[in-house]
């Protein structure tokens, strides 16, 4: 996947994006590049580690160590930003997960983009209406993504 093919897709009307990918360092690596070139803010999400603004990644974002609560502190957003979400298909089938991407699908005011990104994504029905999921594309285009 290329910087460029990530600035089509965060043009798309989708708040959700699924990003099926063995390679996640560098999806997130596009990432970085579309915020870097682009001026918009980008945050990564990852296991573990929690959110990290990809422009200051010294600084890890209080409170955002689980995926709940991740999807919290985007929800509360008031500023447009892109936001990472890598190894996130373990907790797509949760409940209070699905309610919660649901509410960030249908958000009013500023766009805020949750992108879900992992080797295997599958994603149920209640979420899966308002996710632009890129193996969809890649399959009616022929493209290839790492």
């Amino acid at each position: 996947m290329r910087y460029e093919f990530v600035e089509k897709l965060m043009r798309t009307k989708f708040r959700l994006y699924g990003i099926e990918s063995k390679d996640p360092v560098q999806i997130k690596e596009h990432y970085k590049q579309f915020g870097r070139f682009t001026g918009q803010t980008v945050y990564i999400w990852e296991i573990g580690k929690g959110l990290v603004r990809t422009d200051a990644p010294h600084i890890t974002i209080p409170n955002t160590l689980n995926p709940q609560q991740v999807l919290k502190h985007i929800l509360a957003g008031k500023f447009q930003a892109t936001y990472v979400l890598v190894g996130f298909n373990d907790y797509v089938k949760d409940i209070e997960v699905q309610g919660l991407l649901s509410q960030i699908a249908k958000a009013k005011g500023a766009v805020r983009s949750a992108v879900m990104v992992d080797g295997n994504l599958e994603l149920t029905s209640r979420i899966s209406k308002y996710t632009f999921e890129t193996k969809k594309l890649i399959q009616q285009t022929q493209l290839k993504v790492a």
